[in-house]
């Protein structure tokens, strides 16, 4: 067991060209194999059947001349019979003669057969022929036998033909095998030279497809379809590093600009010790605010993408929903209201501390950026999905940047999101959620002018879109 699972390993090792070639050698062989097979077979089985039917035609042969001569002589002549059967014998034969109970009247044997002619053996061939008298004479046999062995040389001859021409091929089709298989991969190995030509530094190069076959052509594609997602990815990475680090930077500058300030003049002045206090305790405030909304974006990105379930049951959000609107009743300032409405029953298959957390970020964006009017937040069930709609009546997002909303980091309006303390981190981290569930988040412009968030959840958990 152990040195055939060796065996397969280093059979795995080779390099395709190799193992198409020992595959196609191996199946060569089986055929050469089954061809040497039926050839030899049929051949030796026509062989047997031609001498049998000399046999049979040298008995009827001498079965005629014997009932001529009793047609003739009226009896029968043993010196006749002896020469006749003796000119007929081959030195690897026997020939009898039979009368109608089987006893033998008359016989001779070639110099070469060494049994007795009555005595039957499993590998001979025997020909017979009844001699047919006129009148009340019972007939008589003649009976030819002959040994196999006869046969076995010229077999032999064919069965070393046969692995002689069977080896020949097999060597052959081993270097024709190659051959193929070397000119088959030749546009697989052009490919894997341009491949590694490819550096981190020129993503943007692309793989030629011309020339080549059409699976060839299918895998250039898809590699370049790759490159594509590849490059796409990187691109992100790296505007996702230099965002988070200007992020980072912004509050880091101001906690060291009053940092230097306290060493000069805030030791001894009150004043400007508790500003700088108050401001660096803000600035660290935002900085963990960051780094907890960077840390769930991660954390809900890797489980959408290997399809964690922790824990989701089937549950009515009724009670979620009147928590929430008693929690967010009392944040809200008095010139702005908010209502929560449900039609009931609405249920789904859910944790509630991610919707709660989903809903808590579209409801903070709402009050953010709703001055005065008001902001709804709707719950509805129909054909399986459940809507859940926030609406306010602010200042809504234009047209033209609607599609960047969910990106890391992105504002619409930069200094004025900063002033407002937001991120650009609560709408992907609302996405991430939904897609989560397997569900679906727009956003649109409001008749007032402001904007509605649309969230489309799953009733029955599914997977991850």
């Amino acid at each position: 067991m152990t040195s055939t699972t060796s065996g397969i390993r280093k059979l795995l090792r080779l390099s395709l060209k190799w193992r198409l070639t020992l595959l196609f050698v191996a199946g060569m062989m089986v055929l050469l194999m089954i061809l040497t097979t039926f050839i030899y077979w049929s051949t030796s089985k026509l062989v047997y059947i031609h001498e049998q039917h000399l046999l049979d035609q040298k008995a009827e042969a001498i079965a005629a001349d014997l009932k001529t001569q009793l047609t003739e002589d009226k009896y029968l002549d043993a010196n006749y019979v002896k020469q006749l059967l003796t000119n007929y014998a081959t030195k690897q034969q026997a020939i009898i003669l039979l009368d109608h109970q089987g006893k033998r009247l008359a016989s001779v044997v070639g110099p070469d057969w060494v049994t007795d002619p009555l005595k039957g053996l499993p590998a001979q061939l025997i020909g017979e022929a009844p001699i047919l008298l006129d009148g009340a004479h019972p007939p008589l046999t003649i009976r030819v036998k002959q040994e196999n062995e006869l046969l076995d040389p010229y077999l032999h001859i064919l069965l070393l033909m046969l692995g002689v021409a069977s080896i020949v091929t097999l060597v052959i089709s081993s270097f024709g095998g190659y051959f193929l298989a070397r000119v088959g991969l030749s546009p697989l190995d052009r490919l894997i030279t341009d491949i590694r030509r490819i550096r981190p530094s020129h993503l943007s190069t692309r793989l030629p497809a011309h020339g080549t076959s059409a699976e060839i052509n299918d895998l250039v594609r898809a590699f370049n379809s790759l490159l594509d997602r590849v490059e796409e990815a990187m691109k992100k990475q790296q505007q996702f590093i230099a965002d988070a680090s200007h992020e980072f930077r912004t509050p880091l500058a101001i906690i060291d600009g009053y940092v230097r300030l306290l060493h000069r003049w805030g030791k001894q002045n009150q004043a400007i010790r508790d500003e700088a206090l108050i401001a660096m305790d803000h600035e660290c405030s935002r900085l963990f605010s960051l780094i907890d909304d960077m840390l769930s974006l991660a954390k809900f990105q890797h489980v959408s993408q290997i399809g964690e379930d922790d824990g989701k049951k089937m549950q009515s959000m009724v009670p979620l929903l009147k928590e929430i609107r008693n929690v967010w009743t009392s944040t809200f300032p008095k010139h702005l209201s908010l209502s929560v409405n449900w039609t009931e029953p609405i249920a789904m298959t859910m944790e509630p501390p991610k919707i709660r957390q989903l809903l808590d970020i579209l409801l903070d964006n709402a009050r953010k950026y709703t001055e005065t009017g008001e902001v709804a937040l709707t719950a509805t069930t129909e054909r399986g999905w459940v809507h859940l709609l926030v609406e306010d009546t602010g200042i809504g997002i234009p047209e033209e940047e609607m599609e960047n909303v969910f990106e890391r980091f992105y504002r619409v309006d930069k200094s004025r999101n900063r002033h407002r303390g937001g991120s650009g981190l609560g709408l992907p981290i609302a996405k991430s959620i939904v897609q989560e569930y397997g569900g679906r988040i727009s956003i649109r412009r409001s008749a007032s002018g402001g904007t509605i968030v649309h969230v489309e959840l799953p009733v029955l958990a599914r997977d991850a879109d």
